[in-house]
């Protein structure tokens, strides 16, 4: 009978040198045989190897049988893993033991498996693949991947024929792709073609993704997308097709072939809209300019806004010069500004402007109109009562109306009218002393002319009745005449007021 008086392992793993080659995955092992009668074996045996998860008991992880092993004065040499492989989760924890069995006998002890040479490659991985890393994993530099190039200290390369030159640069993945600038970033993306790769050259630059992406400045980003440039410092194209942002803290955020090509410029999308003055800003649309200082288009089409601090919007508006507002519908034809700081809307549907959100106050300017209308729906009216003419027509005459100029207009500008202190004092009308509603004055005009044409029908009334009483008193006259000559006594028409008359009197028109 075969007892193991002797058995011992000398297994040893033993990564080949060579770059790519892998762990042989094959265990050394070497044993001594004796008989029952303690004498060393001479012959060939059948063994059965079995790795354990515990010193006795325990789950088997691997086990194979080799036959017609040869034993000679009691050593024997095999190499574990011939017949049956050993895969690499067999050893995916620490404690493992290797049982030896002959005959359907296990004999005891079990040995442990412990590190063997070849553990000692974990230094430098070759052909690695499953398995969990718990813990950190510190290296100088990173290389995954095929044909990349690695030049940076501490830098990272992952993918295709990347490369990392500056010195802490990483290259996520990708093809083609570089990271040439200190501690720039590539996360991936890259073509089929060195054309298409993306890169990141300045110093702190990134480019997120995409394709034929470049941050060539300091501080530089491009996020994604394709054919996008970040060549200011701290310049930013988040994503969007061939955008560009040429100057420091320039900004696009997509969109296609924007222009952010000026200090500051921002470009938030839209299509082939360009912002080259300095902090100018373009929200959106296509084909505009803002090239203007701090000048700004919220969006539309066809505008442009050169005079620093203008504004254009909608179609074909221009903003020409310094503080001009334009804003422009969509009529077919150039609206521009003409003065500085001038406020211009074209708006051939007619202007609204409420000032409550009913809508029951406000004005309106109807097409084509020349002259505002202001909202005067008696139904949206209070506290209604009739005025009084004549004391409308005796307080006006207590107005003072003066000929004057506006300070902030030239001289030889002038205007006729009432100053607002003297109109709120006598009428008490408005909202207060410093200004006069368009309003109020004309409701005054219309109950004063209102009072002076019942005046004029009164003095018409009045001229009337003297006309009658003249008629009457010329044919009086004539009368008396008459009677005068029937008698003989000729009187003077100047003497007939001193002609005797009757003791009793009575009314001309009782006659």
């Amino acid at each position: 009978m075969l007892t193991k008086a002797s058995a011992f392992v000398l297994f040893m793993a033993l990564f080949i040198g060579a770059k790519g080659t892998a762990s042989p995955q094959l265990i050394d092992y070497q044993g001594f045989l004796k008989n029952s009668g303690g004498n060393p074996v001479t012959g060939t045996v059948n063994i059965t190897f079995t790795i354990y998860t515990a010193s006795s008991g325990g789950s088997s992880k691997w086990s194979e049988t080799q036959n017609n092993v040869s034993v000679v004065g009691g050593l024997f040499n095999v190499t574990l893993g011939t017949s049956t492989a050993i895969p690499d989760t067999v050893f995916n924890q620490s404690d493992r033991w290797l049982a030896v069995s002959i005959g359907g006998t296990e004999l005891s002890p079990r040995t442990r498996v412990s590190a063997s040479a070849y553990s000692m490659r974990v230094n430098t991985v070759d052909g690695a693949s499953g398995g969990t890393i718990n813990g950190d994993l510190n290296a100088g530099k990173g290389n995954f991947g095929i044909s990349n190039n690695n030049e940076g200290s501490y830098s990272f390369v992952a993918g295709e024929q990347c490369q990392a030159k500056g010195d802490h640069a990483t290259v996520s993945g990708g093809k083609y792709n570089r990271a040439w600038g200190t501690f720039s970033t590539v996360g991936g993306g890259g073509g089929a073609n060195a054309a298409d790769s993306n890169a990141a050259n300045g110093s702190y630059s990134t480019v997120g993704g995409g394709i034929s992406n470049s941050s060539t400045a300091n501080h530089a980003f491009v996020g994604g997308g394709k054919g996008n440039s970040a060549s200011g410092n701290e310049a930013v194209v988040a994503g969007g097709w061939y955008c560009t942002a040429g100057y420091a803290q320039a900004a696009v955020g997509g969109g296609y072939k924007n222009s952010a090509n000026a200090v500051g410029a921002t470009i938030p999308g839209g299509f082939a809209d360009t912002a080259s003055g300095a902090s100018s800003t373009i929200g959106g649309g296509s084909f505009n300019l803002a090239s203007g200082f701090n000048s700004t288009i919220p969006g539309g089409r066809s505008n442009r806004a050169t005079g620093s601090l203008s504004l254009a919007s909608g179609y074909r508006a221009q903003a020409d010069h310094a503080g001009a507002f334009v804003w422009s519908d969509s009529t077919e034809a150039d609206f521009s500004s003409s003065a500085i700081n001038q406020f211009n809307v074209r708006s051939t549907g007619g202007v609204r402007i409420y000032t409550n959100s009913a809508l029951t106050a406000g004005v309106t300017l109807a097409a084509g109109a020349s002259a505002w209308q202001s909202v005067s729906d008696s139904t949206l009216k209070q506290n209604i009562r009739v005025v009084d003419g004549r004391d409308i027509l005796s307080r006006l005459m207590q107005l003072p109306i003066k000929q004057w100029s506006y300070k902030a207009q030239s001289p030889d500008i002038e205007h006729i009218g009432p100053m607002a202190q003297d109109f709120y004092a006598i009428f008490k009308l408005g909202d207060d002393d410093k200004t006069i509603s368009t309003i109020d004055p004309a409701g005054i005009a219309l109950a004063a002319i209102q009072e002076l044409y019942r005046t004029q029908q009164s003095l018409q009334q009045k001229t009337a009745e003297i006309d009658n009483l003249k008629t009457e008193l010329a044919e009086l006259k004539s009368a008396v005449s008459q009677i005068l000559a029937a008698k003989g006594n000729s009187v003077s028409s100047g003497d007939l007021a001193s002609t005797p008359s009757s003791a009793t009197t009575r009314p001309l028109n009782s006659r």
